[in-house]
């Protein structure tokens, strides 16, 4: 694989497992130096020995990015450390399902907290710190196509993405005369560990093999959503920023009424 990121240094927030791991991984591969941030420290130090092991450069930072000072000592140890920062990938979250009619405040503060307020803390501290380097950078926020409509008893979560899209658009109408161009990538359903624990083989076989509300038929990988999002972050596209890019296997290209009327048919049948 090529190096086209030699030399630079990458902060993957929520690094040590699922589509953070598998960017921390692309990243590692294509010669970045790979700062892997999150509140657990297991998963942070395997994610580092598989970079490490394969001839790549990476270390691990705790941060719960619900605090502006562990945002802040990230940074910090990043400067300190390696010099400066290249790009920044806002991948951290949590899931936030639960009914509208019964989300607690606490809990929805939770969710818009690590969302979403964690997301716009985190870009804040890195872009100064950028800013100040004189070389521009590159932030990613990983949003979801839950940002763009309903998706059952998922309200605090889809509002989080939904504020995360917009928050890309005025970071990067903010940060260009800085010439840090700031996106976002919005995967749809993605083969991660979470998915592979929470269904059984035969629930497994069917997202992946013939899953029918997906164009593609199948759930994406996390090697996919990496590819996406190292090419944002390249010198490839140097001029993309403000964007949401969307990578579904086209589900949300797809209303899926005829598909449905089919099956109310059938089951009046």
């Amino acid at each position: 694989m090529s190096k086209r990121f030699e030399n630079k240094v990458v902060i993957v927030t929520g690094g040590g497992t699922g589509i953070g791991r598998g960017i921390a991984r692309r990243f590692g591969s294509e010669g970045a130096e790979v700062v892997i941030a999150g509140r657990r420290q297991e998963p942070l130090d395997a994610v580092v020995n598989e970079i490490t092991s394969a001839g790549g450069k990476a270390w691990t930072q705790i941060c719960d990015v619900r605090s502006v000072d562990d945002i802040q000592a990230l940074v910090d140890a990043t400067i300190a450390r390696s010099g400066h920062i290249d790009i920044l990938i806002n991948n951290a979250g949590v899931p936030g399902e639960g009914a509208f009619l019964d989300v607690s405040p606490d809990y929805y503060d939770h969710v818009l907290g690590t969302n979403l307020r964690g997301a716009y803390f985190t870009g804040q501290r890195v872009a100064k710190a950028m800013v100040d380097g004189g070389k521009g950078g590159c932030i990613i926020n990983i949003t979801s196509i839950d940002a763009t409509a309903a998706d059952g008893p998922y309200s605090a979560y889809c509002t989080s993405k939904a504020g995360l899209v917009n928050l890309t658009r005025c970071m990067a109408f903010e940060l260009a005369p800085h010439k840090i161009r700031v996106n976002s990538v919005a995967p749809g359903f993605t083969m991660t560990e979470m998915t592979s624990n929470a269904v059984s083989t035969e629930e497994l076989d069917y997202l992946q093999n013939r899953f029918d509300r997906v164009p593609m038929r199948r759930l994406g990988t996390v090697e996919e959503c990496a590819a996406l999002v190292a090419f944002l972050a390249s010198d490839e596209a140097p001029y993309i920023t403000g964007e949401n890019i969307t990578i579904d296997g086209g589900l949300t290209s797809n209303l899926f009424i005829f598909e449905s009327l089919g099956l109310m048919k059938k089951a009046g049948q």
